[in-house]
This record gives structure tokens, C-alpha cells and sequence, in this order.
């Protein structure tokens, strides 16, 4: 390791780079370790170990154990010197988080799981958030936005970004993450990870839209122009981004409303609503502070029981509910089986088909076929090394230990899925023409050819 105190750095003296309360720390962490019981006390130079604890004393009190400037410079910066990145970046993110206190639910709630929402805002007693969630990737999420809310404007200057607007019969001020007064349009901007974005290849589920629909209606009733709502989709692992449009509608945006409100009505009076996910692994539940509490999973492990099982069937579950457990669950596997039959034969006429998009100006988009790629245990091979190896003479066989273990094979299979078509404004409606492009059209309708504008 260089010494910090030497001053020789590409001709540059370190000395001047560096303050001496910083050198001083590089000295000490030259080590690598620090014991703490060995720090020198600032006020008496006595080690931690040995020095007393303050005298609640009238007279000459002293003085509780000083850890002086540059061995606490030292330790943080060892402590963190192997810290992860993201992980910093989260819990930077999450302190800049103030709970706003409010009893009400917010437009974010809009399609949320209305359980948590209650857990949020009426937590029962005993009730403790859960704290081992990975925060990870929606700090990715948070700085994609923080990218957006830095850059677009500088791209689009007359655009309102985290725009305040009330909106009526909730509590607060509330912030659209971007309006053009222009054009009308109401943008959202989310993220998603891989199952997701999967999830998105469609468009937007109903539930994605009732937020923006509230904020668009919030906007119309304040006099502002709204024409079109649009959901922006960023894939954090790929970086992808698509865009998915609806047009404003009044109705619309009064009903995701209503909704709303009727949630912050049945929350005061003391409704407690049903669960919209289906368990710790559904997508729902898995990242949910409530989730532990909402599906009973420490006591389900006391029990050996299935957190799902504990919470829907209760602690002692009677006959009749064991036996529609079971009934339910022999009949959804009856139904799924002529389903999997299906589908394991329709994956056959599939296999050697070129990868490609196909009907892609069908109405319908048409479908993709692509490669699927996958990684397996080559079990067969290793038994068929084996059996080789097994027909060597005693003396050229090699012992046990030294036997090859089963390699991996890797195998391609066809498969097929809907390509991605993110809908553009007004339907499809297409980039607009040039003027060469219209008169090209003009000249053909003319020429009594077909008409493609």
C-alpha cells in the first residue's frame, strides 16, 4: 500500500491535495483495523477500554470517552470502503421520503391493493412494517424519474413537470409528473423490471390508468386543456422505454374518482377491505410492508403451516373447510391439464420455424417466433461416460473422487409470443405527413390508385 504521507503522486505533493485532518485519517487507516477499545480519548489521551464513565458529581463531573476527529474520519471511512453502491442510493432515496400523515387515500392508491392502503393509513394494533425489503430497484426507479424531472425540461421548457393540483375531495397537493399545456397531453412515467415489462407487452392494464385519469380530471375541472393521457414505460433492465396513450375522457376520470372516494369512505367506517393479491409470492404482496401481517407468516412457520392456509382456512380449519381445499384444488388441476396437453403440442408445430415477426401489418400485430434458449443437467451424458469408464481395466479405471461430474447442455427450442406495439395518440395515429408525402398521396388518388394517408 502507498504511503499517503509520502509526497509523490505523479510530481503532485499530497500534502497540498489533502487537508491534515484527512492525512492524519489515511494514516491511521493504513492498517486496515482499528480497534476501538484502544482509541486515545481527545480530553485525556486515555484509551476507551479503561476510561470511566462520567461522574454525576457537583464537582469536577469529567467527561464521557472523546473519539478524536481523525480516528472517527478513519472508522467511517473504513466502514464504508466495502459499502454496496445501490445500497447507499436507496437509503438516500428513503430518507428523503416524509410520510405525509394524511388519513386519506391518495391517487397513487388508484387500482393499488386496497388492504394496503388501509394498512397505510388505519394500521391495527400490533402492526410493524416490514424492513427487509430490497429497495434496490425502485431506487432505480426513483432516479429514472430524477433523470426525467432534471432533463426534459431543458428539451421541453413550456411543459409543467411535477405539477401541483388539488384534486377534489382528497386531502393534500398532489404532483403530476408532467403536463404540456400545448398539446393537452398528461404524462406518468413508470418503471418495470423484467416480469413487468412482460406483464406491459399489451399495454397498461385498467388499474395502471385510474391515477393519471384522476389527475387528468383534476386538471380539466381546474380549467386546464386535457386531450390526451400517456403512460410512459421504462424497462430498468434493459433501459427500454414505450409510450401508451388514451384519449381524455371526463367519465373516465370521474369513475377512477369515485372510486377513490368511496375507499376513503369505507375506510371511515371502519371497513377493512379484502386482499387483492393472492399470497407472499404473488407480484402484489411479495414487496409490501404489510406483507408479513397481512398473510400471518411468522405465525404460519410456528405452526408448519402455509401462510395462505393459516390465513384463509384459520388456525383449526373444520371438515368441510379441509374438504373444499382439496376439492378446489383437484379440480384446477383437471382443468389445467387438457391446457398443458395443448400447449406441449402446439409448441411442437413450432419447433424449426425460422425466428421472426410474422403478419406484422395485421390488425392484430401478428406474431413473433423466437428462440427460446435453456441450460439443463446433461444427466445422460455423464451416465454414458460412465458406462465407459466402467469397461476400463481395474487399473486404468479412475478412483471416485476424481470422476467427472455431469456437465451442462444447452438446447434451443421455438417459441411464440404477441410483439410489443405500444399505441401510439389517438389509436395508431401515425407520425404526420410532409408535404412531399402529401403530394405524393394527392397524385396518387389522382391517378385513381389507392389512398394510404
Amino acid at each position: 500500500m502507498t504511503d499517503l504521507m509520502t509526497p509523490a503522486v505523479d510530481g503532485v505533493d499530497v500534502r497540498e491535495l489533502l487537508d491534515p485532518l484527512t492525512l492524519e485519517a489515511a494514516t491511521l487507516a493504513e492498517s486496515g483495523v482499528i480497534d476501538r477499545e484502544s482509541i486515545p480519548c481527545e480530553v485525556c489521551g486515555m484509551p476507551a477500554a479503561i476510561h470511566p464513565a462520567p461522574v454525576l458529581a457537583l464537582v469536577d463531573p469529567g467527561h464521557a470517552h472523546q473519539v478524536p476527529p481523525a480516528y472517527a474520519l478513519a472508522l467511517q471511512a473504513l466502514e464504508g470502503q466495502d459499502r454496496r453502491f445501490m445500497d447507499d442510493v436507496a437509503d438516500g432515496l428513503q430518507a428523503e421520503y416524509t410520510p405525509s400523515g394524511s388519513k386519506s387515500p391518495r391517487p397513487s392508491d388508484a387500482g393499488a391493493c386496497e388492504r394496503s392502503v388501509w394498512y397505510r393509513t388505519r394500521p391495527p394494533a400490533g402492526y410493524v412494517p416490514r424492513t427487509d425489503i430490497d429497495r434496490r430497484k425502485a431506487a432505480l426507479g426513483s432516479i429514472i424519474h430524477k433523470a426525467g424531472e432534471t432533463y426534459r425540461p431543458l428539451r421541453y421548457p413550456w411543459r409543467r413537470f411535477e405539477m401541483p393540483i388539488r384534486v377534489p375531495g382528497l386531502d393534500g397537493i398532489y404532483k403530476v409528473d408532467e403536463y404540456d399545456p400545448v398539446t393537452g397531453t398528461v404524462y406518468d412515467t413508470k418503471t418495470a423490471g423484467d416480469a413487468k415489462w412482460l406483464i406491459l407487452a399489451d399495454g397498461p392494464v385498467d388499474d395502471m390508468w385510474e391515477q393519471l385519469r384522476i389527475y387528468a380530471g383534476a386538471l380539466h375541472d381546474a380549467g386546464y386543456p386535457v386531450r390526451r393521457l400517456c403512460i410512459i414505460v421504462v424497462s430498468r433492465e434493459s433501459g427500454r422505454d414505450e409510450q401508451h396513450w388514451e384519449e381524455f375522457d371526463p367519465q373516465a376520470s370521474a369513475d377512477a374518482l369515485g372510486k377513490l372516494l368511496a375507499l376513503g369512505t369505507a375506510l371511515d367506517a371502519g371497513v377493512v377491505p379484502e386482499r387483492a393479491g393472492r399470497g407472499p409470492r404473488h407480484w402484489r404482496c411479495q414487496w409490501c410492508e404489510a406483507m408479513d401481517h397481512c398473510w400471518n407468516t411468522d405465525a404460519a412457520d410456528r405452526l408448519g403451516r402455509g401462510p395462505v392456509s393459516l390465513t384463509l382456512l384459520g388456525a383449526e380449519p373444520g371438515e368441510d373447510a379441509i374438504v373444499w381445499a382439496g376439492r378446489e384444488f383437484v379440480a384446477a388441476k383437471n382443468d389445467l391439464k387438457p391446457l398443458a396437453d395443448r400447449v406441449e403440442f402446439l409448441k411442437d408445430l413450432l419447433q424449426g420455424l425460422p425466428a421472426a415477426t410474422y403478419g406484422a401489418s395485421r390488425d392484430d400485430g401478428g406474431i413473433e417466433i423466437f428462440d427460446h434458449k435453456s441450460t439443463s443437467v446433461d444427466y445422460k451424458g455423464a451416465y454414458e461416460n460412465l458406462l465407459e469408464l466402467w469397461d476400463l481395466p481395474d487399473d486404468q479405471r479412475p478412483p471416485a473422487d476424481l470422476l467427472p461430474r455431469p456437465g451442462k447442455k444447452e438446447s434451443i427450442t421455438q417459441s411464440a409470443k404477441k410483439p410489443r406495439v405500444a399505441k401510439t395518440p389517438a389509436g395508431k395515429r401515425k407520425k404526420p405527413a410532409s408535404p412531399v408525402e402529401l403530394a405524393a398521396a394527392a397524385a396518387t388518388v389522382a391517378a385513381g390508385g389507392e389512398d394510404h394517408a
